[in-house]
C-alpha cells in the first residue's frame, strides 16, 4: 500500500510538511488497546479515514512516532 493523504487531526494539521510512515496490522483498535501497557502513547486515537481505512498514530517509550493502518477493502 502507497499513497498520500491529507492530515485529518489536529495534530497533524498543527505540524509543517513531513513524512509518516505506516505499519499495516489486522486491527488497528486491538492494538493501540496495548499501547500504553507496552509504554507507549496514543497521539491520535484509532479513526476512519474515507477510502484509506482505520488509522492511529502512536509514539513509543523514546517518543519515536508511527501509524498503525488497517487499510480499507
Amino acid at each position: 500500500m502507497r499513497g498520500m493523504t491529507n492530515p485529518t487531526t489536529d495534530y497533524s494539521r498543527s505540524r509543517l510538511s513531513w513524512w509518516q510512515a505506516f505499519i499495516a496490522v489486522a486491527d488497528v483498535d486491538a492494538c493501540a488497546a496495548h499501547v500504553s501497557e507496552l509504554g507507549g502513547a496514543i497521539i491520535e486515537s484509532p479513526h476512519y479515514v474515507p477510502g484509506v481505512g482505520r488509522v492511529c498514530m502512536i509514539a513509543d517509550p523514546t517518543g519515536a512516532v508511527i501509524q498503525l493502518i488497517t487499510p480499507a477493502s
